[in-house]
């Protein structure tokens, strides 16, 4: 036992050697990192969204939900952090983890070529997700009822999807990764999918019951065009004529006064406030004005303290979400209101558990956590403003590019032999790490 312990305090400690960031918040870093690492099926590479389910949204409250899977709208976000931090092998694995779910999805389809392949989260390990069920004999978290298992938004539908998986296949193939046979099929017929199916009805990120014409959700169909594109080309035009079908559909119809504030809305041709569009602003399809409105008008409508709501009708039936704050500290890095952007990151990590954990959501009247703990959204979103902070801080001009080029300017080849050198360079220690055996058991 006692050498099991040894073996498994090795392997922490030099796992987070590989870490490539030194910065100041190098303890949330790591702290976010390895919690991430510990959400992770190592047989598999997929990770879930949490490691719990039913903890409530609002106290007494039935938005208690299982997040005991994986979701695809993570994928990008998850890819982009741990490829920043250094950590290629866990970044590959769950790509190939998404790939080989798409690919399996896509064979029952396959004779139906109208048919959606990519689906809304996927379970980790071989068993199927089991039906949402309410588990009516369990009290819930204080009294919050129900307690379910399995969760019905696996069958619904998200535009945002298309864009988070291509953005993902870009990021890859950056940081030296190779196109194979399964991730080339996955990127033609999803760039094919997106063409056919970008103007119907989604239910959005949020996950909500009832479709509606979710904003972000075209604006991440754009995105997935466009990304496809720089992977494969557009020979004919016919990508280019219809991202420049969205972008005039999402200009004249997202586009709406709110507030005396020209924004940008969360649905086509109704006046709603969504903390979704901070993330829109981060694809570079709308010019900074805009994105300046939208944000004041988040903050007004949305802010309380640090924390933000995530839409103008959830404001005071669930908690505020976490990664929300880390989406407006985004936005003002961004706009170059670094010391603002700063004092957010801090206030918000002062609201971590003792432990350095976050769940989904927080109370704003009482600070208490709410939903799933820990959440990797909101750790996830941590790290990201944290790199993106000391990037602008170095580099000029940084805080303005969209994403794919911030990762572009950031991050280099991390797989492969120049993978390997990079990280040499990197990592003082990586000679060690590769040659240790204080973390292996051996005979």
């Amino acid at each position: 036992m006692r050498r099991w312990l040894r073996i498994t305090d090795a392997f922490w400690r030099e796992w987070n050697l590989f870490n490539y960031y030194r910065g100041r918040h190098q303890k949330m870093v790591r702290r976010s990192a390895v919690t991430l690492k510990l959400l992770t099926y190592a047989k598999t590479g997929g990770f879930v969204a949490a490691p719990t389910t039913s903890l409530p949204e609002q106290i007494g409250g039935d938005a208690n939900w299982d997040y005991r899977f994986t979701w695809l709208r993570d994928t990008a976000l998850f890819i982009q952090t741990l490829f920043g931090l250094g950590y290629s092998g866990e970044a590959k694995a769950f790509l190939d983890f998404a790939t080989k779910q798409w690919m399996e999805g896509s064979e029952k389809t396959r004779e139906n070529y109208d048919a959606r392949t990519v689906a809304v989260m996927y379970p980790v390990c071989d068993a199927p997700i089991p039906p949402e069920t309410a588990l009516d004999h369990l009290d819930g978290y204080r009294g919050s009822k129900p307690v379910r298992m399995g969760n019905a938004a696996e069958d619904q539908f998200q535009l945002d999807n298309y864009g988070h998986i291509l953005q993902s296949l870009f990021f890859f193939r950056h940081t030296g990764g190779k196109i194979d046979a399964d991730k080339r099929k996955m990127l033609t017929r999803v760039t094919d999918e997106v063409v056919r199916h970008w103007r119907k009805e989604d239910n959005g990120i949020w996950e909500v019951r009832e479709t509606s014409q979710f904003t972000y959700g075209k604006i991440m169909c754009w995105v997935a065009l466009e990304r496809a594109r720089a992977l494969i080309g557009d020979q004919n035009g016919e990508l280019a004529k219809v991202c420049a079908q969205i972008r005039h559909e999402v200009l004249d119809r997202g586009l709406l006064e709110i507030d005396e504030r020209k924004v940008l809305s969360a649905k086509l041709d109704e006046a709603s406030l969504d903390a979704s569009s901070l993330l829109a602003f981060t694809t570079g399809f709308c010019d900074e004005h805009v994105a300046t409105l939208t944000r004041e008008g988040l903050e007004k409508a949305l802010g309380r303290g640090p924390l933000l709501y995530r839409s103008d009708d959830k404001v005071g039936e669930e908690g505020a979400f976490l990664i929300c704050s880390f989406w407006w500290i985004n936005h003002l890095i961004r706009e170059g209101q670094l010391t603002r952007a700063e004092e957010l990151l801090e206030r918000m990590i002062e609201l971590a558990s003792p432990l350095g954990l976050y769940s989904e959501e927080m109370d704003p009247e009482t600070g208490a956590f709410l939903g799933n703990f820990p959440q990797a959204f909101s750790h996830l979103g941590l790290i990201q403003s944290i790199l993106n902070l000391e990037g602008a801080k170095k580099k000029r001009g940084f805080y303005r590019l969209p994403d794919h080029e911030k990762f572009q300017h950031s991050v280099g080849p991390t797989i492969g032999l120049k993978g390997v050198i990079v990280g040499f360079f990197r990592v003082p220690k990586t000679g060690l790490l590769f040659f240790s055996k204080s973390s292996k058991w051996t005979a």
